[in-house]
C-alpha cells in the first residue's frame, strides 16, 4: 500500500546523489516503497457513440471542370505570339529566297560585265589606232613641252537629285499648300 506520508510531487531519489556523485547510503529507500505498485489511475470514460442519422441517397454528379480566366487569357496570348512568330518566320524565309535569287542574278550580271569589258579592251588595238592616226589622219605625237598635267583637289562626283531629309507627311503637304496659296495671292 502507498505510504501516506510520502510526497508524490518530490522526486523519489532526490537525496541519493549529491554534488560529489557519491551515493548517500544513509537515506535508502525502504524496501516496501522500492517495489510498490503504481497508484491506480482513473481511466477516462469512453464517449458514447452517437448515432448519426442516415444520409439520403444523393445522385452522383459528374465533376464540373472550372477554368481560370487568367489561364484562358494567357493561352490566347500564347497562341497570338505563336502565330506572329510563324508569320515572321515565313517572311524571313521568303526574304532569304529572294536574296538568293538576287545574288544569282548579280553574279550573272557581273560575269556579263567582265565579258563585255574583255570584249571592249580587245576591240581596240592601240598599235593599229596609233598607226591609223599617224599615217591616215596625219596626226603627230605631242612633244614634252606640249603636255600639261593638272592636279585638282575638286571631287569628280556630282549629285543629280537631292533627297529630302524627312519624308513627306500630311503636315508637310498642308504647309506646302498654304505656301502655294500665299504666293498665289501675294
Amino acid at each position: 500500500m502507498a505510504n501516506p506520508r510520502r510526497n508524490y510531487d518530490a522526486p523519489m531519489y532526490q537525496n541519493l546523489v549529491q554534488d560529489n556523485l557519491a551515493y548517500d547510503m544513509s537515506h535508502q529507500i525502504p524496501e516496501p516503497q522500492r517495489y510498490s505498485t503504481a497508484p491506480e489511475l482513473e481511466r477516462p470514460r469512453q464517449p458514447k457513440k452517437q448515432t448519426q442519422p442516415q444520409k439520403r441517397a444523393v445522385a452522383v454528379q459528374a465533376p464540373v471542370m472550372v477554368v481560370a480566366p487568367a489561364a484562358v487569357i494567357l493561352f490566347a496570348v500564347m497562341v497570338a505570339i505563336w502565330i506572329f512568330a510563324l508569320q515572321v518566320m515565313t517572311r524571313i524565309s521568303t526574304q532569304q529566297t529572294e536574296i538568293c535569287k538576287l545574288e544569282a542574278t548579280l553574279s550573272e550580271v557581273q560575269e556579263t560585265q567582265d565579258d563585255l569589258l574583255i570584249a571592249y579592251e580587245t576591240a581596240y588595238n592601240f598599235a593599229e589606232l596609233e598607226d591609223y592616226a599617224a599615217n591616215t589622219l596625219g596626226m603627230q605625237r605631242p612633244r614634252e613641252e606640249q603636255s600639261f598635267y593638272f592636279a585638282s583637289t575638286a571631287s569628280d562626283q556630282a549629285v543629280a537629285v537631292l533627297e529630302r531629309s524627312r519624308p513627306d507627311g500630311l503636315v508637310d503637304r498642308f504647309s506646302d499648300f498654304l505656301a502655294d496659296l500665299t504666293s498665289y495671292f501675294s
